[in-house]
């Protein structure tokens, strides 16, 4: 078993069912973990294990929760906010312009005018969907904020589990569900 163990046999925590959640421990070789060795003397002997897809799942979704934390909403908004106020510019001037030239050249003025009239509405729009009360805002921080509670859940299974590994094979005890409900309502009333 310990010369397994040094060539990468680990064992790994695994979804059985996604609805269930159901978890099961597999052992496999995994030939570029690093050298390990069985623990012999702990009791009960703890064998070397390697990150399971539930730690991976955790991992990457904290990833995408802090990407997205980093988006500069406001500083978009502003950014269309000072175009808008060039493009209006431009436009005034424009029209200024336009009074002064020959009738050939108006007409071609005026269709660069209407293409500038176009992109100020199309720069507006974008504006208004970019604001801070915008739904696209809102529907972007409703979803960080559902990213940061499963991302949490993880976090307090993880726990949980480190500190109960043998939940995955018995399931969680009568009292420590007990204390699961209690802390859960405490985290509930905190929020």
């Amino acid at each position: 078993m310990t010369l397994l163990a040094e060539r990468g046999m680990r064992a790994q925590v695994r979804t059985g069912n996604l609805l269930t959640g159901q978890l099961y421990i597999a052992m496999d070789f995994f030939p570029r973990a690093p050298k390990a060795h069985i623990k012999w003397d702990a009791d009960p002997p703890e064998l070397p294990t390697i990150p399971g897809e539930l730690q991976d799942l955790k991992t990457s979704l904290e990833s995408v929760v802090q990407k997205l934390n980093k988006v500069d909403y406001e500083g978009i908004s502003t950014d269309v906010k000072d175009t808008l106020k060039s493009t209006t510019k431009m436009i005034k001037q424009l029209d200024t312009t336009i009074a002064e030239l020959s009738p050939e050249l108006k007409a071609m003025v005026a269709d660069a005018r209407d293409a500038l009239i176009s992109a100020d509405r199309a720069l507006k729009s974008a504006d208004n969907a970019l604001g801070p009360d915008s739904p696209v805002l809102q529907d972007s921080r409703a979803t960080m904020q559902e990213f940061s509670r499963a991302a949490q859940s993880f976090r307090n299974l993880a726990d949980y589990l480190e500190q109960h590994p043998e939940a995955l094979i018995s399931g969680k005890k009568a009292d420590d569900k007990d204390n699961s409900v209690k802390q859960e309502s405490k985290e509930g009333e905190k929020k």
